[in-house]
């Protein structure tokens, strides 16, 4: 599909589907944070998720069609069972800022041009195709309702302005000849398997689990049902790992704790699979 029918298609899932989207992001116009509405290309309202972060704590969520999922995207057999992975933060004066990111899936992130993108990365709303579906990540909680007319509302979008250039920042796909920022550790079965990790490499986020989209030098380590396939991601935020359960049967936490994402600090390993296996940090400058 080219570009502009990648734009038209939409233009047109917005149009069809804004009272709901409208709905949506107004019943939570005076709470800071972020609605994602997911429309088919219909216009149909195919799932719907809240995103509360605070500062210093941003908000994740795993979008895909397998149950466990944030954000669970039925009917299309295109959709990975563990797709995508977003991430919201709060910037100065509360702006609202997200992160999306392509687990490597097979169908991958498209953005609103239809160019396929390992990852995007914006302030204010962020909108971003997956498979036949249009997401649009909205920030709230300054109280304005959305217009009535649909066409002041696609105004709103950032996108809608410059002549339809692009905004949001484009994560890059390959690490290349990355220097090491830091080096990643995954202990499990009394042997240690490291990997020593790019700033490149931790925008694009670092897979851990038993799938071949996981980094390689880990995938040895966790060959065991006890582990899923996809089972952690560790990405940047601010320059620093923050690390997300991907919906993991078994789950990932640190100091056995509940939350499923949080920062990855050096010497607080996060656990996976209960306490079968710990992944580490070790910045760079520690290993001086």
């Amino acid at each position: 599909m080219r570009p502009a029918l990648h734009r038209h298609a939409v233009r047109a899932a917005f149009d069809q589907g804004y009272a709901a989207l409208r709905a949506h992001a107004d019943a939570s116009a005076r709470r800071p944070g972020a609605t994602l509405v997911a429309l088919d290309e219909n216009g149909g309202v195919a799932g719907v998720l809240r995103l509360d972060p605070a500062p210093g704590r941003p908000a994740a969520a795993v979008i895909g069609r397998h149950p466990r999922c944030d954000l669970v995207l039925r009917g299309e057999p295109r959709v990975s069972l563990r797709h995508a992975a977003v991430l919201a933060l709060v910037r100065p004066r509360f702006e609202i800022e997200f992160a999306a990111l392509d687990l490597r899936a097979r169908h991958g992130l498209r953005d609103e041009h239809g160019a396929r993108v390992a990852g995007l990365r914006d302030s204010g709303a962020l909108v971003l195709r997956l498979t036949r579906f249009v997401l649009f990540l909205l920030p709230t909680g300054d109280g304005i309702p959305w217009p009535d007319d649909p066409s002041a509302g696609w105004a709103c979008l950032p996108f809608a302005h410059a002549g339809g250039g692009p905004r949001a920042t484009h994560v890059s796909p390959s690490a290349g000849d990355d220097e090491p920022i830091g080096w990643l550790t995954v202990r499990a079965r009394a042997a240690a398997s490291v990997l020593p990790v790019g700033a490149a490499a931790l925008r694009r986020g670092v897979l851990v689990g038993r799938s071949g989209r996981c980094a390689a030098a880990f995938r040895d380590a966790l060959d065991d049902r006890r582990f899923s396939r996809l089972h952690l991601l560790v990405a940047d935020v601010d320059g620093r790992p923050f690390a997300v359960d991907l919906a993991s049967t078994n789950g990932a936490r640190a100091r056995d704790s509940g939350v499923r994402a949080g920062p990855l600090e050096p010497g607080v390993p996060w656990h996976l699979g209960g306490r079968d296996a710990a992944v580490s940090w070790a910045p760079a400058e520690e290993k001086r």
